[in-house]
């Protein structure tokens, strides 16, 4: 707004690495034995507020007067909207099954070894967080989704002790990045001798 800085790829690009980094840190905070007892429930309840949203949002474009058809969307609309929800399930069951193999076989035996180097310790944590970023951008979710997931890591404490510094650095060039995109224009002026109608 006042012109000190200006939005470019860096700051874009630090921005986008400090939210991922973010939720890569509330990831290693995940306690996976509430996510056993709890993830059952949290999928049947957010399956169900999708179906009462669709089938209250069906009610109300019927009470406004649109016929059914328009109402339920193009009957092919519709199927495509079944297949892309299977897609969904698919691929997020088929990543979360992955990083779970990945886990026990591959990625627990190695950070015992790199836990006796803090520093590579911490560069493993964050090239792990940025190639599941890769990957979930790669299957179709976001970014901060594959980040979020790949804090389901041992040594967590550790990791998200060191980070801090680098998450909140990161964070302030979201903010900064944030503000540099802003753009405040007065589109109208108010002028005084106008007469009041």
């Amino acid at each position: 707004m006042l012109g000190c800085v200006s939005a470019n790829d860096e700051v874009d690009l630090r921005a986008k690495l400090g939210i991922a980094l973010l939720l890569f840190v509330v990831g290693l905070k995940l306690d996976l034995h509430i996510i056993r007892t709890m993830g059952p429930v949290a999928l049947a309840t957010g399956l169900g507020q999708v179906l009462f949203i669709y089938v209250v949002g069906y009610f109300i474009t019927i009470a406004l007067g649109m016929t059914p058809v328009t109402a339920l969307g193009e009957a092919g609309d519709a199927a495509s909207l079944g297949r892309e929800a299977i897609e969904v399930l698919v691929k997020g069951g088929s990543f979360i099954a992955a990083i779970g193999l990945l886990m026990r076989y591959v990625l627990t035996p190695l950070l015992h070894q790199l836990a006796r180097s803090p520093e590579l310790l911490v560069l493993f944590a964050i090239a792990w967080a940025v190639a599941l970023g890769a990957a979930g951008v790669h299957l179709g979710f976001s970014k901060e989704v594959g980040a979020f997931l790949a804090g389901v890591l041992p040594y967590r404490e550790a990791i998200g002790a060191r980070l801090v510094s680098l998450r909140d650095f990161l964070l302030l060039c979201f903010f900064i990045d944030l503000g540099a995109g802003l753009e405040l224009h007065h589109h109208q002026r108010l002028r005084l001798h106008d007469p009041v109608l």
